[in-house]
């Protein structure tokens, strides 16, 4: 998710699931709620400090200015993803490194991402940091080159190629 916030429409394992309401402010919402005598449920775990998003709520409630543009950065890194996973090439299963190292960094995290999930790399185990660890290895000779990525994957590094 990140700077991109959450997307109005999502597919998970299938399912599609569409937040049509994102766009609202929770006060006018309740407001509306509230005009129709329509109760609502308050999940509890909205009211604990324990959860970053509960921290940033009240920051955000203390500081209307903010709203707008939030939402708009949110709109425009939501753009940036999708020109990223469209405009990525996509690695073959043994690719150059070479290939990695020429693209804009943007292009080249998503390559690298799209190439460890058609390896078989868990989805939810492609964290940032096992990116920039395939990156290394293309980018960086002195770096180890045979490492092991989620998922049980032995990725090496030869003679300028990497592959499984």
């Amino acid at each position: 998710m990140g700077l991109a916030g959450m997307s109005p429409r999502t597919t998970i394992g299938g399912l599609t699931i569409l937040r049509p309401l994102l766009g609202v402010r929770r006060a006018a919402l309740r407001a509306y709620l509230q005009s129709i005598d329509q109760p609502w449920r308050e999940d509890s775990s909205n009211t604990s400090n324990r959860y970053l998003r509960n921290r940033i709520r009240r920051v955000l409630d203390a500081n209307e200015s903010l709203h707008l543009p939030l939402i708009e950065l949110a709109s425009t890194c939501r753009a940036l993803r999708s020109w990223a996973r469209a405009s990525a090439p996509k690695l073959e299963e043994t690719f150059q490194v070479q290939v990695l190292q020429i693209l804009p960094e943007i292009l080249a995290s998503e390559s690298a991402r799209l190439w460890l999930a058609a390896c078989g790399v868990p989805k939810g185990e492609i964290t940032p940091d096992v990116i920039a660890r395939l990156l290394e290895m293309a980018n960086d000779a002195a770096s180890p080159p045979r490492q092991h990525f989620p998922g049980r994957l032995l990725v090496w590094r030869r003679r300028g190629m990497i592959g499984v």
